[in-house]
């Protein structure tokens, strides 16, 4: 019984969850709405309806994003 900006302050704030990067998918286009999901921990936001390779590309992003980040090449 939660929505996705509920969820992903909850895995932001785990331990165990937190270095995953969260791609917030949703019908609501928006400032307003992309900004909500920066705040809670959103690592990206996309608005449907999207097309495969636009959802890929934002896969690769954010999979380059994490592989890049300085706590992965300890």
């Amino acid at each position: 019984g939660i929505d996705g900006s509920e969820l992903c302050v909850l895995l932001k704030g785990d331990p165990n969850t937190k270095e995953i990067p969260i791609l917030l998918v949703s019908g609501e286009a928006g400032t307003e709405f992309e900004a909500l999901g920066e705040f809670c921990g959103g690592s990206d936001y996309l608005v449907k309806p999207y097309t495969p390779v636009k959802l890929l590309r934002t896969i690769n992003r954010l999979l380059g994003r994490v592989a890049q980040s300085p706590e992965r090449m300890q």
